[in-house]
């Protein structure tokens, strides 16, 4: 995720046929809850540490570089994008000690729809 300031420094676009390819794959997830479902439950559960119910707000970066994995895309979140994506994180899991699979799949869907 990169902050909309940040975009025309950090990000090149590339002319390619499989970017079009990643844009249906994304449009895809978002409009077939079951496979952004199956991809967050998977990043999710590998993201747990053991014995854990819940990722800790601050892995949520971590599993997020995973999910874009899934999508073939090479994700790392440093900086102020670590840091932006660690509060919205914590604005999902509220009170809690981190965030449920639930949880965790909304804060995907939110991230992939931008």
């Amino acid at each position: 995720w990169i902050l909309p300031a940040d975009r025309q420094r950090m990000v090149r676009k590339v002319q390619a046929p499989s970017e079009l390819d990643l844009k249906a794959m994304l449009k895809s997830a978002l409009s077939e809850p079951s496979t952004l479902h199956r991809g967050a439950e998977s990043v999710w559960s590998i993201a747990l540490l053991p014995g854990q119910q819940v990722l800790p707000a601050e892995h949520a970066a971590y599993a997020l570089e995973g999910l874009a994995e899934q999508f073939g895309m090479k994700l790392q979140l440093e900086g102020v994008h670590l840091e932006a994506v660690k509060r919205r994180a914590y604005s999902f899991a509220g009170s809690n000690d981190g965030l449920n699979l639930d949880q965790f799949e909304q804060l995907c869907r939110e991230m992939v729809s931008e």
